[in-house]
């Protein structure tokens, strides 16, 4: 038996920061549901509500859940599951304000939903089907302001890879590092390009002896959740707010504004990067940050589809981007710098690659660098005295055009 009643408003917005990670298989058509659970209520969440509602989003290797209280008077313990897509876009048909009663009475495999004159039966899955992702006891935490787990998460997630064949490369890397515990390296590459930064953590954190990696590897969505659950929840929390992830042997579990997340990490070494980052560079050039992403998107749009080339030209003191396609068409640009040590050269790089790195620097210059016995580009930001320091470094390789 389930049976309870909501207000609209109190069930859609928890409702629809947790269903982004719902699956959508045929194979397992039950992770497209959400799991509803009526449970008695301990106080030491939800306030005054003797009942509470719990629901739960899977796709079996990222969950999401939340819990809302329950106030009214009919309620009847019990879990069922329906489809959150469809449940999701009756909710926000509904007028502000409707009421919103559930009965679910085990013997026909439907959900009755009503709200008013609205009636509707919602096919539903035995609730004993529902794929839960086991939570273990936390091996060690890490516990970070939640605006300096935002921005060093947001400024670093696109140079994850979508899809390869080297599992560790389609997921954010977190390393604990410095003689306190408390430093924070996050790395991310998709083989082409590659984003460091730097964290700092609020409290040292101490990662048993048993444990023979100082960090670990979080999966592309359960990074794409996370950012988009502390996105949301920015506006409603203090600034100085705690974001405290929880890591065991192959999970990461963390709490935000009532919002759990649960993660499977990928399981895989990550590779010494050391080798990858460019060396004694002896060409360093400073360049307007905005000034030089328009210059870049302006003439990438005569560069070839295939590979978005544009070349970076230092000839005898002039900087000039410039790009060609298969039919003949060029552009080019000479761009003003605001300082340049080195020799002449031409060098090719992938236009949405350098775009992707301007569009999260915040400082209004940047430096670039690259080296005569490398075929990477590292890229820096460079704050000015009323600008905040960023740790921030982004390596792109060069394309042969």
């Amino acid at each position: 038996m389930f049976k309870c009643s909501i207000g609209r408003e109190d069930l859609l917005k928890p409702l629809g920061h947790i269903s982004g990670v719902a699956g959508n298989t045929a194979n397992n058509p039950i992770t497209s549901n959400v799991l509803l659970e009526i449970l008695p209520n301990d106080g030491t969440v939800i306030k005054d509500a003797k009942y509470k509602l719990r629901m739960v989003c899977t796709d079996t290797e990222i969950q999401m859940s939340t819990e809302v209280g329950l106030f009214c008077d009919d309620i009847k313990e019990g879990k069922t599951t329906v489809n959150v897509k469809i449940l999701l876009e009756i909710l926000k048909k509904l007028p502000d304000g409707a009421y919103v009663n559930f009965v679910d009475d085990g013997t026909d495999d439907k959900l009755l939903l009503s709200s008013g004159k609205f009636k509707s039966n919602m096919v539903t899955i035995d609730a004993e089907y529902f794929p839960a992702i086991e939570c273990l006891d936390p091996l060690y935490e890490l516990k970070i302001e939640l605006n300096e787990l935002l921005n060093v998460m947001k400024t670093t997630k696109f140079s994850m890879a979508a899809e390869s064949y080297r599992v560790f490369l389609k997921g954010m890397r977190f390393a604990v590092v410095g003689s306190d515990n408390m430093g924070l390296d996050i790395i991310t590459a998709d083989g082409h390009r590659m984003s460091l930064q730097k964290g700092r953590l609020v409290e040292p954190c101490n990662i048993p002896v048993t444990v023979d990696d100082n960090g670990f590897i979080f999966p592309k969505k359960g990074v794409d959740q996370l950012i988009s659950m502390m996105s949301t929840m920015k506006e409603s929390v203090e600034d100085d707010t705690v974001v405290t992830l929880k890591i065991n042997k192959n999970s990461l579990q963390t709490t935000v504004n009532g919002i759990s997340l649960l993660s499977i990490l990928i399981d895989a070494k990550y590779p010494d990067i050391t080798s990858i980052l460019p060396n004694n560079c002896n060409r360093v050039l400073v360049v307007d940050r905005k000034l030089f992403q328009d210059t870049v998107m302006r003439v990438s749009i005569m560069s070839n589809s295939l590979n978005k080339a544009v070349e970076m030209v230092i000839n005898n003191g002039l900087f000039t981007i410039k790009a060609k396609n298969s039919n003949h068409e060029e552009a080019k640009d000479d761009i003003d710098y605001v300082s340049y040590t080195g020799d002449n050269f031409e060098i090719a790089f992938n236009s949405e690659y350098l775009n992707n790195i301007c569009s999260v620097i915040s400082t209004s210059k940047m430096k670039i660098s690259l080296s005569k016995s490398s075929n990477n580009l590292l890229i820096e930001p460079m704050a000015d005295e009323n600008e905040e320091q960023s740790y921030a470094k982004y390596i792109v390789s060069r394309i042969i055009v």
